[in-house]
């Protein structure tokens, strides 16, 4: 879960050129640490470590380059309390987030059938496919962004739409409060660092692996309640197993 999605002005819609937004977004965060300089003032963690939040989306499974990148920023960062690495175990990617983390457990959601039936009729039983993965960096946190597949973008359209025409609406605009739904980024929060920047470790890390790519990922569409980076868990869809 990130609180990013890919701010494209305030108009719905998605940019047809992502590659360009995450230039764009890793171009803004370097200036931002060169002005910087260091890692700046601290800050509190902006996330509830286990509120749940609704969505939809996998966890990544075995994925030996990106497990390998994964592996490298938890040595580059080594024991710095500052820097939240998303577990190697709850790597995951997001097809649509649903809400804010505002749930305190799965008695706590609110009513969620309009919202399950259009998940039942546009998305259980499929596949999403995401290509050209690679780092995007954002002032405080490193993201593994990449391109949707066009069966993929129109999937995740449609279940916006339909989510935007149920009784669900408030709760998915207030999730994208800058007003871009669905979001133009297709992404996975590696590592958030609690402050107004990154460490030099970091820095260095981005810039080692800035320009690479990391393959694809292709993974199931479940819906779920999940804490902030899927350490906690309720599957919500019809088999409601993992």
């Amino acid at each position: 879960m990130s609180n990013w999605s890919g701010k494209a002005g305030r108009t719905r819609g998605v940019m047809s050129d992502p590659a360009s937004a995450y230039e764009v977004a890793s171009a803004r965060a370097l200036a931002w640490w060169k002005r910087l300089g260091g890692s700046g003032k601290k800050r509190p963690a902006p996330f509830h470590p286990t509120r749940l939040a609704m969505t939809t989306g996998s966890y990544l499974g075995e994925n030996a380059r990106i497990l390998g990148l994964h592996e490298e920023l938890s040595e580059a960062i080594a024991s710095d309390p500052l820097a939240d690495l998303n577990p190697r175990a709850y790597l995951h990617f997001t097809f649509l987030a649903l809400s804010v983390q505002a749930y305190a457990g799965k008695s706590a959601l609110p009513g969620h059938a309009r919202l399950r039936e259009a998940y039942e009729r546009i998305c259980q039983g499929h596949t999403f496919t995401v290509t050209r993965l690679r780092l995007v960096a954002l002032p405080n946190a490193l993201l593994l962004a990449g391109v949707a597949d066009e069966a993929t973008q129109e999937r995740r359209g449609e279940f916006a739409r339909a989510v935007l025409a149920s009784n669900w609406r408030d709760r998915l605009e207030a999730r994208y409060p800058d007003g871009v739904i669905p979001p133009v980024f297709w992404h996975s929060t590696l590592l958030r660092y609690h402050a107004e920047g990154v460490s030099p470790a970091v820095r260095e890390f981005f810039a080692r692996h800035r320009g690479e790519e990391f393959g694809r990922i292709r993974l199931p569409i479940r819906l779920m309640a999940t804490s902030y980076n899927w350490s906690r868990l309720v599957y919500l869809d019809e088999s409601g197993k993992a």
